[in-house]
């Protein structure tokens, strides 16, 4: 079982996206202001390292 961990973010009951990077046992989950930015920036990280 994976445990989330959501850092403080007090506008979070005003945003409709969460991200959550399942990278160890331990999952952190955030809500960015701008989701689509944020997936963008994590694909081209991804494939700059295959």
């Amino acid at each position: 079982m994976v445990g989330r961990w959501l850092p403080l973010d007090v506008m979070r009951p005003k945003k409709d996206t969460a991200v959550v990077l399942t990278i160890r046992r331990i999952s952190p989950v955030f809500t960015p202001d701008d989701p689509e930015l944020v997936a963008h920036l994590i694909r081209e990280r991804m494939a700059a390292r295959q």
